[in-house]
């Protein structure tokens, strides 16, 4: 099993910086999706550093408000949580 550290349950912010942390050499994709599922941001595709504070920068000024997920994609196992973007 892989789990992400430093993502936390409920955010509220409009640009933000989430910090991942992994135990192996993983190759991951972040997204921000809507609701709906339809991925609205690509975050980040790319290699995680092992027992290192990696940090991925969401730019989301553009973006409307209202509830999205952050998810995080890495062979074998899906990770989401929620955002909420206020104005």
């Amino acid at each position: 099993k892989r789990d992400f550290e430093g993502i936390p349950e409920n955010c509220v912010f409009t640009d933000k910086v989430e910090d991942i942390l992994s135990d192996e050499n993983l190759d991951v994709v972040v997204e921000l999706v809507d609701m709906r599922g339809a991925v609205v941001l690509d975050v980040f595709r790319g290699e995680l550093i092992p027992h290192w504070q990696n940090t991925v920068n969401i730019d989301a000024r553009s973006l409307s408000a209202g509830m999205y997920q952050i998810r995080i994609s890495a062979p074998g196992s899906v990770t989401t949580k929620k955002l909420l973007l206020t104005e």
